[in-house]
């Protein structure tokens, strides 16, 4: 009698688990980052985002040769600015080459919210992080 409720018990432990298992699709964002002020610096960014963290690769161009560039994506636009997404540490600094290049992976333990606003910038140095030098919204 006890092996008449085995497959029930199956069936009902097959729809159970196919029922919990969420079903999740990374999004993608962009940014074309152009120089603000007198800067040739620019990037190309994409992110994309999982539960809980976001892979972010920047390709950088037009920096200074022997400079340090952090950079961040941040809340907001450009236009109204915003607090870091992640933590700063997370974020490798930028050094461009001779010919001005520079690439860099962070792995943030943060995910990008869709409908919210985001975008990065690439500040001057790490004693000025004050003055951006690039920036560009996330699409």
């Amino acid at each position: 009698m006890r092996f008449a409720y085995a497959p029930i018990l199956a069936a009902i432990a097959m729809v159970t688990a196919c029922a919990t298992v969420p079903v999740y699709e990374p999004r993608e964002w962009n940014a074309d980052v152009q120089p603000v002020g007198d800067t040739e610096v620019r990037a190309a960014v994409r992110a994309v985002t999982a539960p809980g963290q976001t892979a972010v690769a920047i390709n950088l161009a037009g920096g200074e040769a022997g400079a340090t560039h952090p950079w961040h994506i941040h809340r907001g636009t450009c236009e109204t600015g915003g607090p870091i997404v992640g933590d700063p540490a997370q974020y490798p600094p930028l050094r461009p080459t001779a010919a001005g290049g520079a690439t860099a992976t962070a792995h943030i333990r943060a995910q990008l919210v869709p409908g919210e606003d985001y975008h990065v910038n690439v500040h001057r140095s790490p004693e000025l992080l004050q003055e951006v030098v690039a920036c560009g919204d996330l699409r």
